[in-house]
């Protein structure tokens, strides 16, 4: 009759066991999955051209192709991080100098700025 007891709570532990698994698999299953939902951060860039329609020379990118370049090198630093935020880029625009006199903030040639 002992044994019985014990085999008994034996088969109960791996029921307890079992279920514990199935579980935490299904936790990590949707965890991944929402890991996986690619929420999007929009962003809208914007640059103030001179009166010829060029963009500034300095900075750390001038061109469609840089700032496109950026925004997927920030995805890839967020899928690295297990986030599921996603950078995309909705517009790029350049505007007209005269806009120019809202921005007291020079840029510097080195870029910093």
């Amino acid at each position: 009759m002992e044994s019985e007891s014990r085999r008994s709570e034996s088969r109960s532990g791996l029921i307890r066991a079992g279920a514990s698994i199935v579980a935490t698999t299904l936790a990590v299953s949707m965890w991944t999955a929402m890991a996986a939902a690619d929420v999007p951060v929009r962003v809208s860039v914007k640059f103030i051209v001179d009166a010829s329609g060029n963009r500034p020379a300095a900075g750390r990118f001038n061109t469609t192709a840089e700032v496109n370049a950026e925004a997927d090198a920030g995805t890839d630093i967020l899928r690295g991080m297990i986030s599921e935020h996603r950078i995309q880029v909705t517009e790029i625009l350049d505007l007209p100098t005269s806009l120019s006199s809202w921005s007291t903030i020079a840029v510097g040639s080195d870029g910093t700025n």
